[in-house]
């Protein structure tokens, strides 16, 4: 028994399965505009008959596959489509929600790992970051995953990094907040860091929106300018919630940081760090992408390598190979 994963009903009809086999279709005519269903194959007659003569029957309980709990809601703000996402700090049977950093080498785009990974959240993760001094673009420096330093390329010469963050997880979800310059991948493993990722900088501490006037990044726009953008914030129950919004187009402007303060703190969120947004935003919840595409006019989830996901671990992970 293989766990599959096909965009619509008409590729689900034309694949090659055998019975047992679990197939998530991730919509009807086309991705995003059904159900994101899961299907069981079978000898069984049902209405969905296959090429090859077996047959696909729905399977109505998908809670061993994914957070039930995870909550999605789509506003619109400032001319823009928003998109939350909320990840309590417990599940049902009160045990710890964790984010997970990924390596998605050789992948592709974040709903690309999302949907061959089965996860029940995926966004992009981490930023390159060039450095002012040197004019050289350093990469991703450090990424923690599972405790174990997956990646560490610390910076040495001062610049633009100075500004930026890494987020790390605790095994009790406590989040740390460390600058990108001015420490090491040891420090944050003393601390109990689970999970570490690079952002851009932090919009709101404690309830009170930061004065982000002298915030400096490789892209002079991204602080001032309507973007796309990737946040993360942090209710006051421990909580989190993943924020996205649209932009670049004439449907959705975008957001501004000062817009983006102002709408976290009507929402009443404690902290709030501003991610790796613009054309490399995508959030993908159960599979498939809620925001709209940027590259290439809107048709392309652009390639990223890194991903911060949250995978239900009672998924039966055989299935999935």
């Amino acid at each position: 028994e293989k766990l599959f994963c096909v965009d619509t009903i008409n590729d689900l009809i034309s694949s090659n399965l055998e019975i047992g086999d679990t197939v998530k279709v991730l919509g009807d005519n086309q991705i995003n505009d059904g159900s994101n269903a899961l299907y069981k194959i079978t000898n069984e007659q049902t209405n969905i008959v296959l090429n090859n003569g077996l047959y696909a029957q729905l399977i109505n309980n998908l809670d061993n596959m994914y957070y039930e709990e995870i909550t999605y809601k789509k506003e619109r703000h400032y001319d823009t489509d928003c998109y939350f996402i909320t990840i309590p700090k417990r599940d049902n049977e009160n045990k710890i929600i964790m984010p997970y950093v990924a390596d998605g080498n050789g992948i592709g785009t974040p709903n690309v790992y999302a949907q061959k990974e089965h996860t029940t959240f995926t966004c992009n993760a981490s930023l390159p970051i060039t450095d002012t001094v040197t004019s050289s673009n350093t990469g991703i420096p450090i990424i923690i995953h599972d405790g174990e330093v997956v990646r560490n390329h610390p910076m040495i010469s001062p610049g633009v990094a100075d500004n930026y963050l890494y987020i790390g997880f605790t095994r009790d979800r406590e989040i740390k907040e460390y600058k990108v310059n001015a420490t090491t991948a040891q420090t944050m493993l003393d601390d109990g860091c689970l999970e570490v990722f690079d952002i851009y900088y932090k919009l709101i501490e404690n309830g009170v929106a930061l004065d982000l006037t002298n915030v400096v990044t490789n892209e002079p726009t991204v602080v001032a300018n309507p973007n796309p953008r990737l946040a993360l914030a942090e209710k006051s129950n421990g909580d989190i919630v993943m924020f996205a919004c649209d932009g670049r187009t004439k449907h959705d402007i975008g957001l501004t940081s000062a817009e983006m303060q102002e709408l976290f703190i009507q929402k009443g969120y404690v902290n709030v760090w501003n991610l790796d947004g613009g054309g490399s935003t995508s959030v993908n919840l159960k599979g498939s992408k809620l925001n709209r595409n940027i590259d290439n006019k809107g048709t392309t989830d652009r390639s990223i390598r890194y991903t911060i996901n949250v995978k239900k671990p009672t998924l039966n992970k055989g299935i999935a190979d």
